[in-house]
C-alpha cells in the first residue's frame, strides 16, 4: 500500500523511519520500516523495493474502524495475503474484497484510488507484494490470462484474477513465512527474496486459474540445459550464481528454467546448491584439517556466522560439533 505519509500527519499520526524499541513483531529483513503512531492508533510498514517487485509486511492496529486511502503508483499487479486477521478492499469499478486470515487476492488497479478498511481493535497483519509488468511478461506464457494485465483493453479499470476475488493457500503462507524469517546476508538473502517472490506468484496464479503445475512439459533440449546447471552449481559452489546469470547461460526464459529444474530435481536451484556446499562443508571437515573460516569460504559462505546457522539448520548439530564426534 503507498500510504501518503502527509495523509497520516493530518490525521494527527506521528511518522518515524524506523521501529519502535519495544517492538516485538517479526521483522523482514533488509526492509525500510515506517511507523505512524497517534491517537487513532499504530500502523507499522516494512518495505523492500527491487526493480521487478515491491514487497511489504504491514501491522495495522486503529483504536476505532479505519478507512485509508492509497494509490498505486505504477503498474504493477498487486498480490494480498492476510496473515492475521482480515481487512478489506474497495475500489470503484470492483466488488468490495474482504480477506479473512489465511485468505489472499490478486488484484490490478494502476493508478486507482483504493481504500482499505480496518476493523476496531483489531491488529491485522498483511504480507503485500506488487509485481512489475516485466517480470508478469515471463508468466504469459503459463498463463495466458495474465495479457489483460499487460495490454490496455482494461483502460486502467480495476479487475481481479481468477474465477475468485479471494482463496486459501497454505503454501503461499509457508513462502511468508520463510521470507519473514529468512537468515541469510544480504547478498545471498536478496537472491533468495527474488527467487522466492516469483514462486508465490506463481502458486497463485496456478490456483487462481486452477491450472495443475504438472500440466506444462519439458522437452528433451529443456532437460539437458537443466543438467547443465546442475553440474554448474554443482563445480562453483564458491559462487553465487544468480537466475537472471544462469538462464543466459542455457538461453531459457527465468521463470521456465526454475520449473523444469525444479521438475527434474524436485528442488529449487537455490536449495540444491545450498545442499551441495554443505555436503561438501561436512566432507572438508571430516576428511581434512582445514579451519571452519576457510570451509566457510570454499563453500561460499562469506561469513562463518552464517555457515554455522546453515549447517546447524541443515544437520542438527554443528561444524565444531561434528569433529569433537
Amino acid at each position: 500500500m503507498d500510504f501518503d505519509t502527509a495523509t497520516l500527519s493530518k490525521l494527527s499520526f506521528t511518522i518515524h523511519d524506523s521501529l519502535q524499541e519495544d517492538f516485538k513483531g517479526s521483522v523482514l529483513p533488509g526492509s525500510k520500516p515506517l511507523t505512524a503512531i497517534g491517537k487513532m492508533g499504530v500502523l507499522i510498514v516494512q518495505e523492500i523495493t527491487e526493480p521487478l517487485y515491491r514487497l511489504q509486511y504491514n501491522i495495522c492496529n486503529f483504536a476505532e474502524r479505519t478507512k485509508l486511502r492509497f494509490k498505486e503508483k505504477s503498474d504493477a499487479l498487486h498480490a494480498s495475503l492476510a496473515l492475521k486477521n482480515g481487512i478489506k478492499y474497495s475500489a470503484k469499478g470492483i466488488t468490495d474484497i474482504h480477506l479473512n486470515e489465511g485468505q489472499c487476492t490478486i488484484l490490478y488497479a494502476p493508478h486507482q484510488p483504493l481504500t482499505a478498511i480496518f476493523e476496531k481493535n483489531i491488529e491485522s497483519q498483511l504480507f503485500e507484494m506488487y509485481y512489475s509488468a516485466e517480470l508478469i511478461k515471463e508468466f504469459v506464457p503459463f498463463f495466458p490470462f495474465l495479457s489483460d494485465h499487460l495490454s490496455k483493453n482494461k483502460n486502467d479499470k480495476p479487475f481481479t484474477i481468477g474465477d475468485k476475488d479471494r482463496w486459501s493457500c497454505s503454501k503461499i503462507r509457508d513462502i511468508s513465512f520463510e521470507l519473514l524469517h529468512c537468515s541469510y546476508e544480504e547478498k545471498i538473502r536478496r537472491f533468495y527474496f527474488e527467487n522466492k517472490i516469483r514462486e508465490c506468484l506463481f502458486v497463485m496464479l496456478a490456483q487462481a486459474s486452477e491450472s495443475k503445475p504438472d500440466q506444462l512439459t519439458v522437452s528433451r533440449e529443456e532437460e539437458d540445459k537443466a543438467y547443465f546447471i546442475k553440474k554448474t552449481l554443482s563445480e562453483n559452489i564458491n559462487r553465487h550464481l544468480t537466475i537472471p546469470e544462469l538462464s543466459r547461460m542455457v538461453g531459457m526464459n527465468e521463470f521456465k528454467l526454475k520449473f523444469v529444474f525444479r521438475q527434474i530435481f524436485g528442488k529449487g536451484m537455490f536449495e540444491f546448491q545450498k545442499e551441495v556446499r554443505l555436503k561438501e562443508a561436512k566432507r572438508l571437515l571430516l576428511d581434512t584439517n582445514k579451519p571452519p573460516k576457510e570451509i566457510a569460504r570454499i563453500t561460499g559462505y562469506l561469513r562463518i556466522t552464517s555457515f554455522i546457522t546453515e549447517f546447524r539448520k541443515h544437520f542438527g548439530y554443528t561444524p565444531g560439533s561434528l569433529r569433537r564426534k
